[in-house]
């Protein structure tokens, strides 16, 4: 009888020692990470892959494809090249996905921010000048004391262009983060800023008395 019922204590002994084991290598396996499979690597390391000639190739083309509001053919051409080139030196793969939603295009996306100051507005330094140029060529209020209009418009577009280069990026995501439900475009929100238009009728005043008729 004393011989069974040790027999029967160390069994129940074993039994708890075993299980405890077990709950603590399942704790452990559950602590432990899944390991990566070879497709998941794969797909990680292409979203941290600089964008392709390819892939560039086919950005250019879609923005070719719409004219945005106000600009030239010549800025609009201007404007696509550049945004291809620029897409290639500073995007990855994993860029481009974060800004596949337009909900994501806001400032607040780091992706969305970084396509701001490094693709619109660098490559809207030159684009800015042929686009305020043929509107100031085309504005019939122009005083008949400047000597010259398209001497006058150009000096105009390119007193912009230093302004679109250094705070056109801060001054699109200022408005569009202040303004939202007024700026949805990132262009079209630089073109129509308060500090563009600001600048701009600086611009104005300044190329006229450079131009200024003499008497």
């Amino acid at each position: 009888m004393i011989f069974k019922r040790t027999l029967f204590v160390l069994i129940f002994a074993i039994g708890i020692v075993s299980f405890g084991l077990s709950s603590h290598l399942r704790a452990q396996e559950q602590e432990q990470p899944t390991p990566q499979t070879e497709e998941q690597l794969f797909v990680e390391q292409l979203q941290e892959e600089r964008v392709s000639p390819k892939t560039a190739a086919l950005f250019m083309d879609k923005c070719l494809a719409k004219i945005p509001r106000k600009f030239t053919p010549n800025a609009h051409e201007d404007f696509c090249t550049c945004s291809a080139a620029h897409l290639r030196l500073y995007f990855t793969n994993g860029d481009l996905t974060m800004l596949d939603k337009a909900s994501e295009r806001k400032p607040g996306n780091p992706a969305f921010e970084k396509y701001v100051t490094e693709v619109i507005a660098p490559c809207m330094e030159q684009p800015i000048v042929d686009i305020t140029y043929v509107a100031c060529v085309e504005d019939r209020s122009n005083s008949p004391l400047i000597s010259h209009i398209p001497k006058y418009c150009q000096c105009v577009g390119e007193r912009l262009s230093p302004f679109v280069k250094n705070v056109g990026g801060s001054t699109i995501l200022a408005n569009m983060a202040a303004y939202p439900a007024s700026y949805k475009e990132p262009l079209d929100t630089l073109l129509r800023s308060e500090e563009l238009i600001q600048e701009r009728n600086k611009a104005y005043r300044s190329c006229f008395q450079t131009y200024l008729k003499a008497e």
